[in-house]
């Protein structure tokens, strides 16, 4: 256009009509701005007040990224780390510290004085960008509405929110921006046949690959999707301009850039490459007419019958393809078979429900109460808002009840079935097993589908706390026979299995909420409701099921069954696998439930807008009442009330979450990050256990022995993880003085969390999962000044843990006086610690201190524990006296009570002589000890 046609095109809008009507057609650009408004202020909330990063990772990233943006260049090692090895950086994934410093020096510099702060703001810049594209997708998979739904819920969502918030400088934001651009550009070259926006697809699956190892689920995605589609010999013209760029591009790249990670030989790049090689064989042959047409749709699953054959004889031809094909079935059966290390990281862990419906779901209980302290600390009215409270909770728990039905969550389990059945339908067409059915066949297939996914879901999360994992490969094939069963009979019966399924629905309700209260189990009938209701099983299960029974009888009720227009767009498939696969493999393993947000907004928002347009266009039947428009009006304000409570809970659910989010380290460390810093010698090595090493290659500028990279280069031992846990569950600390001296350790520092990480310090030291010891911390239900008003003789502290053990402990107080008043004092817990657990009492008679390890009297050897007591630091028992602050009690196995962690942190390095305690500050959250190497051996 030129000057003149923009004048023309002004000059047209300057008209108020056109106005209107212009704002009336493009309506999603001012939603999607206000979007990227709200996800922008919502991330960016930590940012107040935040004078370092999150997390752990984000420090190591922002050092090397920061030499990157300010220096133009990375060394080529990097010896902070693995000290004095040093770690080569081509291991680092380049994506990841390069993204964020080419928008750096590409003009984003200018807003900020230093890359500190750019580095705190660029999350959340990426996650707002992350809620634009996912409007772009959910209007290119489905429509403009399903667009702006699914990224409302993408910019509010708990699951998501911490790794693209203020101050979590780290590979997810960048990574989670291409995998979206790199969809929407798949599903463009599919639907358009278009190589150019394959190309695109590729190249940002390709800088997606070298930025995060979360590129897996997209390399596994797009050949379950394809594969899928040419078996039933569908859309192959359009694949092949798809999904070669995409392969070809993206995996070139990967390899290029990311050579350490990801190779040629890389099992996905390999299994993608295969596939796309019998995707253009069947093109060829096609295009070529190198067999008959009727005989074209049986050449890919006669070529995939064959290709499994030969890979399951690949051993004996092949020792590449074998290594191969087992390195693909032991990820699906074992994939964490080796990996003692990963077996003791949180995030390595299954997913119960409860974390999943918290991550991917809404707390809008926690919305509520942090909308009421922000007003009340804004504009005061405690005491009105307290007098009102008989009114308030009512109307809150009632809002609460409601958004069960409206959060990403319910909508999830629901809007999956409504897919997959349009994909029923499509084949069933293909197939001539269904021709022309009527809308009440279709919400029967509907019923069916819902039914199989539901009871299919419902085993496959009931797994973790059953502690059974076979459990989820029974519930795969309990669903597919039940939905084989189910289909089967709706094909048969037609209309009449509506009804049938109909009562299916509500027997499953039952059943769903039968499981609840044998799980949750209580005498008290209002117990066992609230209990219920407040419980995962609720909110995951329940109300999902609960909300799709009475949609159904809802259409029973009214007879409207007018079916959706259902066409062959095959490429919904996209969306249905993406889903799928991820939400189950986010129960497997907690790392995932971040990237399940993603499929998990666009599936809501694809829910939501379907139930919006059905609602509404709902045709509801003439009752003989007085005021038929009263129905009408009922449903108008139902829909209100449900979108108005969608919007709001979910928002206030995203701010809270926002707001509990908070910087790392804690403020608990500062001492001796502030002493490393600056009263270390320049070059002094710090060890301590291998989480915390990013923190002092950063914030303390000084080389570590062990950081989150578990490293392992120029040795054939395994990860420096494994001497180092050795060395802190050994018993005699002078028979691993060869590890201190190998990395030149200066300084070790422990901090009061290692209480609790001693079972994966002990797990990695015996290189088993099973076999380890734990020590337990138990807290004293009330602040410990309370119990120092006992009479003399009769004083004794309780402390409780969360595994339901008891404790108490009779004590002694000196005090030191002068003038009359008190100035100091002491606790002393001088006798048999009562130990009771359930029915059973047992006594402690084993004490640990500074000065070792003490006996706190005679007891029955058979009714006493084979553990040791210590005193938790931060505070100690006196400091929390002084603060009326809670103290605790550490349990420590005698198995392990010489050894060389408990000694150091729970002991202050009693017998170690090659170790002198530094002086932080009272409160010894953090440890530190100065190695005297003159004494080591």
């Amino acid at each position: 256009m030129n000057l003149s046609q923009y004048r023309e095109k002004a000059e047209h809008l300057s008209q108020p009509e056109n106005f209107k009507e212009a704002v009336k057609k493009n309506w999603p650009v001012p939603s999607v701005g206000l979007l990227f408004v709200l996800s922008l202020w919502i991330r960016n909330l930590p940012n107040r007040g935040l004078e370092n990063l999150q997390a752990l990772d984000p420090y190591m990233i922002f050092r090397i990224s920061q030499h990157l943006a300010l220096s133009g260049g990375v060394p080529a090692l990097d010896f902070s780390r693995y000290f004095p090895y040093a770690t080569p950086t081509h291991t680092i994934q380049i994506g990841e510290i390069a993204a964020p410093a080419f928008l750096h020096n590409l003009g984003l510099s200018a807003f900020f004085p230093n890359y500190m702060e750019y580095a705190q703001f660029f999350p959340a810049l990426m996650g707002a960008i992350g809620v634009v594209l996912m409007y772009f997708l959910g209007k290119e998979l489905f429509d403009r509405f399903t667009g702006i739904s699914a990224a409302f819920f993408l910019a509010v969502l708990t699951g998501v929110m911490h790794r693209t918030s203020a101050g979590f400088f780290d590979k997810e934001p960048v990574g989670t921006v291409f995998m979206l651009i790199s969809m929407i550009f798949f599903t463009k070259a599919w639907k358009q046949v278009d190589w150019k926006h394959g190309m695109i697809s590729g190249l940002s699956l390709g800088i997606f690959t070298v930025t995060w190892g979360g590129s897996k689920m997209l390399w596994l995605l797009y050949p379950l999707v394809v594969g899928a589609i040419i078996f039933i010999d569908e859309d192959i013209k359009a694949l092949v301009a798809a999904y070669t760029p995409t392969v070809l591009v993206g995996g070139f790249l990967g390899a290029t850039f990311d050579s350490a990670r990801f190779w040629f030989t890389d099992v996905y790049l390999v299994a993608n490459i295969g596939l796309l090689a019998v995707l253009w064989s069947r093109y060829v042959i096609e295009e070529f007419e190198l067999l008959e047409e009727h005989q074209i749709k049986y050449y890919v699953p006669a070529a995939s019958i064959l290709g499994g054959i030969m890979a399951l004889l690949s051993p004996l031809y092949s020792q590449f393809i074998a290594s191969k094909v087992v390195s693909v079935i032991n990820s699906v059966t074992s994939p964490k078979a080796g990996t003692v290390i990963l077996g003791t990281v949180s995030e390595s862990q299954p997913a119960n429900l409860r974390s999943m419906v918290g991550s991917l779901g809404v707390d809008a209980g926690a919305g509520i109460s942090a909308f009421g302290s922000w007003f009340t600390n804004t504009f005061g009215g405690a005491e009105l808002i307290s007098n009102l409270e008989v009114i308030i909770a009512p109307i809150s728990n009632l809002i609460v009840f409601v958004s069960h039905f409206v959060n990403p969550w319910t909508l999830t389990l629901l809007g999956v079935p409504v897919m997959a059945t349009s994909l029923i339908v499509m084949l069933g067409r293909k197939y001539d097993i269904i021709d022309s059915i009527s809308g009440k066949t279709y919400y029967s297939y509907l019923q069916a589908t819902a039914i199989a996914w539901l009871l299919t879901v419902t085993a496959f999360f009931l797994a973790t706390p059953l502690q059974n994992p076979g459990l989820r490969l029974y519930s795969l094939i309990i669903g597919s026979i039940t939905a084989g069963l189910l289909y089967t009979l709706v094909y048969y019966l037609k209309d009449e299995a509506y009804k049938i399924l109909l009562m299916v629905s509500g027997f499953l309700v039952m059943g769903e909420i039968v499981a609840a209260l044998s799980v949750v189990g209580s005498q008290n009938m209002r117990v066992v409701a609230y209990a219920v209701l407040a419980s995962p099983y609720a909110t995951g299960l329940i109300f999902p099921v609960l909300a799709g029974f009475l949609a159904l009888l809802v259409l029973h009720i009214t007879e409207d069954f007018r079916k959706p227009e259902i066409t062959a767009k095959w490429y919904y498939a996209l969306p249905v696998f993406w889903i799928v696969s991820n939400l189950l493999a986010s129960a497997s393993t907690s790392r995932l439930v971040f990237l399940a947000g993603f499929p998990v907004t666009l599936t809501a928002g694809y829910a939501f807008t379907t139930a919006y347009r059905r609602l509404k266009g709902l045709q509801i039947p003439e009752f003989d009442l007085d005021n038929p428009e009263y129905l009408q009006d009922a449903r108008l304000g139902l829909i209100i009330v449900l979108i108005t409570v969608m919007l709001s809970v979910n928002t206030l659910s995203g701010v809270a979450t926002a707001q509990d989010l908070g910087e790392s380290p804690s403020d608990a460390w500062d001492p001796a990050l502030d002493y490393i810093e600056n009263e270390t010698p320049e070059g002094s090595v710090i060890m301590s256990w291998w989480d915390y090493g990013y923190w002092f290659e950063s914030i303390g500028r000084r080389p570590s022995v062990a950081d989150g990279g578990n490293l392992a280069y120029y040795s054939n031992s395994g990860p420096v993880n494994y001497p180092l846990a050795q060395f802190l569950t050994s018993s005699n600390p002078e028979n691993h003085t060869d590890f201190l001296k190998k990395h030149s350790v200066d300084y070790m520092a422990l901090d009061r969390s290692m209480i609790g990480k001693y079972s994966a310090v002990s797990q990695i030291s015996r290189r088993s999962n099973e076999n380890f010891s734990t020590m337990q911390t138990l807290t004293s239900p009330q602040p410990i000044n309370a119990y120092l008003q006992q009479e003399e003789g009769e004083r004794v502290m309780e402390f409780t843990s969360r595994r339901g053990l008891t404790a108490i402990a009779p004590f002694d107080m000196q005090t030191e006086t002068s003038n009359g008043s008190i100035t100091d004092f002491s606790i002393d817990l001088n006798a048999p610690v009562t130990i009771r657990n359930g029915g059973s009492t047992l006594k402690i008679n084993c004490k640990l201190t500074e000065n070792g390890r003490e006996q706190l009297g005679n007891t029955s050897q058979r009714r006493t524990l084979p553990y040791c007591i210590a005193e938790r630091p931060a505070p100690t028992l006196e400091q929390a006296a002084s603060s009326g602050s809670r103290g605790g009690l550490v349990l420590v196995p005698e198995e392990i009570s010489d050894s060389t962690l408990v000694r150091l942190y729970l002991m202050d390095g009693y017998g170690i002589d090659f170790v002198e305690k530094v002086d932080l500050n009272r409160f010894e959250y953090v440890k530190m000890w100065e190695v005297d190497n003159s004494e080591i051996q």
